[in-house]
């Protein structure tokens, strides 16, 4: 449907349509409002002005009711989509993975992800897949084999503490460009520039695989115990 104030035109679903004109040269201190790490570490800075001349709504619109920047937010928001989106992606890393699943941790600088390692270097590959992503967010990402729950944080704690060799299995690369709303980083550019925002940091792989397939005699020694006669 055609707007009211312009020629522009505006979906005739919408709940509510803002018509307004951004103003040029014109800059004012914004937030901070609360995000997705449950922090307020947003957009603040010197950034554009929005002036609305015309709010159009529906008879009975409906109103967003989720909290900003809460876990909640972030499930319906984030989280979907980018594993979604990182999963894609792992699929053709060094050509083919054996990926079962990804899922986004809480705050959303983390993730897991869930393979069947073939060969040896498979998991780390795909860690560092996962950590330069189309996503600036991931700065841990633990990689898990297809027998841990990645839906229980207990058992991808278990498959850290009984599948991880520290000084084999964890790297950690510095001085990367992290998401600018991690608020552990270092703020080089800060928020309104031309550039952008971004922030400087780190980030860390935790491969928690046990030996590849093609390892078959190691990799039974990482069999998890199971009741006697179970599945008849």
């Amino acid at each position: 449907m055609k707007s009211a104030t312009n020629d522009l035109h505006v979906p005739a679903y919408a709940e509510l349509a803002f018509e307004g004109e951004i103003l040029p040269r014109v800059r004012e201190e914004e937030g901070p409002f609360s995000e997705f790490q449950d922090y307020y570490v947003a957009g603040t800075g010197m950034n554009p002005v929005i002036r609305v001349d015309r709010l159009m709504t529906r008879k009975d619109p409906i109103y967003k009711e989720i909290q900003n920047g809460s876990e909640v937010e972030g499930c319906v928001y984030h989280k979907v989509p980018m594993s979604t989106a990182i999963y894609e992606r792992l699929q053709t890393v060094g050509g083919f993975t054996d990926l079962v699943n990804v899922i986004i941790l809480p705050g959303i600088f983390a993730a897991v992800v869930q393979m069947r390692q073939r060969f040896r270097g498979e998991a780390k590959n795909a860690l560092m897949g996962a950590l330069s992503s189309q996503y600036l967010h991931p700065k841990v990402v633990i990689a898990v084999d297809e027998d841990v729950d990645i839906f229980n944080p207990a058992d991808v704690l278990w498959a850290i503490n009984t599948r991880v060799n520290p000084a084999k299995d964890v790297f950690i690369v510095d001085e990367t460009r992290i998401h600018p709303m991690d608020p552990t980083g270092l703020e080089v550019v800060k928020p309104g520039s031309p550039l952008g925002w971004s922030r400087m940091g780190s980030k860390m792989g935790i491969d928690a695989t046990k030996p590849p397939i093609s390892e078959p005699e190691a990799r039974l020694q990482f069999e998890r115990i199971q009741p006697i006669n179970l599945g008849r």
